[in-house]
């Protein structure tokens, strides 16, 4: 039985050497009717609901700020122009960006998020809302929706890559590819393995293959 847990180890290790991308969620700009308080509540579901996902790795926001710093840039204030936020992220060396804002008109939030691919500069998704809500739905559904939105789009719909990346994508496709086959083989082996070892030591061997008769057998005739 250890044998057959190790060959499983083994085959799932291979499948997870797939990493998850990083991204980095920049601060929210204000439009207008909203504390900082309120602005930064929302700011913090976003990375909760982004950290929920296993195909994203998102990037602390203390560590965004102390490289930016370092770089020169001002961490401070939010990033709404793409080529700003590309250019951050390539400092920051992440896969993709989020970016947005939110403001308030009497009990309206316009919201508005962006998920840009650093590698191509290209934008993914673009999600743009008003929604009629309180400050406690807005939080709890409207926010995990549009941040599933752009998960869901950056998952599913990458941007056209370069040929370099495609190339270089290729390659680490293969290398899974070949370890998983490798680690499945494996696992496979130590499968047969270890039923032939139980086999030696009870005794038993292959069970015998039963033979089928070449005829059916009668059928029993219903009582009158």
């Amino acid at each position: 039985m250890m044998k057959i847990l190790c060959g499983l180890f083994l085959a799932l290790f291979a499948l997870s050497t797939q990493a998850s991308e990083t991204i980095a969620v920049f601060p929210l700009k204000n439009n207008g009717g909203l504390s900082d308080q309120e602005l930064n509540i929302f700011y913090e579901r976003i990375l909760y609901e982004l950290g929920r996902r296993s195909s994203f790795t998102v990037v602390e926001r203390a560590q965004i700020n102390e490289i930016l710093k370092e770089q020169g840039f001002q961490a401070s204030g939010a990033c709404s122009d793409d080529a700003c936020l590309v250019e951050m992220g390539r400092v920051l060396a992440v896969r993709k960006a989020l970016s947005g804002s939110i403001g308030k008109i009497g009990g309206v939030y316009a919201i508005s998020l962006k998920l840009v691919n650093i590698e191509s500069a290209a934008i993914e998704r673009h999600v743009m809302n008003d929604v009629r809500a309180t400050k406690k739905n807005l939080l709890s559904r409207h926010i995990p929706f549009f941040v599933k939105q752009l998960a869901d789009a950056g998952a599913s719909q990458p941007a056209a890559p370069s040929a370099k990346s495609v190339q270089k994508t290729r390659r680490r496709r293969l290398w899974v590819t070949a370890g998983g086959a490798a680690a499945a083989a494996a696992a496979a082996a130590i499968i047969v393995w270890a039923n032939m070892d139980d086999g030696d030591i009870t005794g038993g061997g292959a069970s015998p293959t039963a033979t089928l008769p070449e005829t059916d057998p009668p059928r029993p005739s219903m009582p009158k």
